[in-house]
């Protein structure tokens, strides 16, 4: 065997291996996804031997929280049920592609192996074509986003005691980044879920909210936050009491931003690692046709 030949047998074993190895890696941890899923959202008796207690555990300490909004006021199994239905879809997902990469280096199955480069190079396509629409037509994409966000606020949005899905993220948002709204308190001037009136425990007082209460500046972390000492943050709001004017989605992008970098080096070192594995993937069909041809001839 020749120089060229024995470098070329060493590029082919290695590529098999890397596909190999990071597809078997990715089919146990998508496996690990969609079977944890299962057990959480079908109520498996074997999970809920050991789940169900913790569940009643986390639920009963969350209603004893002397906060008036604390995480008593949220179905948490409703939550995990969500959860657990975004893990399975998400989970079969990557075992669908995992299986095709791992099989088809591991058998020299070319079809496999071609399905496999065409899913990576469509992925790969996606992010490449998202991120420069986001650099060059960011104001489209701005609008593209911002539009869809308003429309939960609109809709969905039931304020500090929400307890769906939107309410929930909304509120862990606004008091995480002291924001409000998309572009700010007036994305809440048409919303028709969100309940306006506020009874203060203190003085037991019915108000007409001008913003939400999680737009104000509250004291500790969603879900755990503590009524606000002063309900006028939410009827006159002002830049000491409340968060009114800052929109989420532009402090959101200010916040990834600062970790512009990181986000950077983790972006690229996927793309190379995908552009490794088509490669690869490439190279072992190549091998495959060469070595039908010789077997033909």
């Amino acid at each position: 065997m020749d120089k060229d030949s024995r470098k070329m047998d060493y590029v082919e074993s290695c590529g098999r291996s890397l596909i190999v190895i990071l597809n078997l890696l990715l089919f146990l941890f998508s496996a690990i996804m969609v079977v944890v899923g299962c057990l959480v959202k079908y109520s498996s008796p074997v999970f809920n031997r050991y789940f169900t207690p913790i569940m009643a555990s986390v639920q009963r300490l969350a209603t004893e929280e002397p906060a008036e909004h604390s995480l008593g006021n949220i179905n948490i199994a409703d939550i995990i049920n969500e959860a657990a239905t975004v893990a399975i879809v998400l989970g079969t997902v990557l075992l669908i592609i995992s299986v095709f990469g791992w099989c088809g280096a591991c058998c020299k199955v070319r079809w496999m192996l071609a399905v496999y480069c065409g899913i990576l190079t469509l992925l790969l396509a996606t992010q490449i074509t998202f991120l420069i629409l986001l650099i060059v037509m960011r104001s489209k994409v701005d609008i593209a986003l911002k539009e869809p966000l308003k429309e939960t606020l609109k809709f969905k949005y039931q304020g500090i005691t929400g307890k769906d899905t939107a309410s929930i993220s909304w509120n862990y948002i606004m008091n995480s980044l002291q924001c409000c709204g998309v572009y700010d308190f007036r994305d809440f001037n048409n919303s028709t879920s969100w309940d306006r009136f506020y009874h203060d425990p203190k003085s037991r007082k019915t108000y007409k909210l001008k913003i939400p209460i999680a737009c104000c500046k509250l004291k500790g972390e969603y879900p755990n936050v503590q009524p606000p000492e002063d309900v006028s943050c939410a009827l006159y709001p002002t830049r000491q009491t409340s968060n009114y004017h800052q929109g989420c989605y532009d402090k959101l992008w200010h916040t990834i931003s600062t970790a512009e970098i990181t986000m950077m080096a983790v972006l690229s070192l996927a793309a190379m690692s995908q552009m490794m594995l088509i490669f690869f993937s490439l190279y072992l069909i190549g091998k495959i046709n060469k070595h039908e041809r010789s077997e033909d001839s």
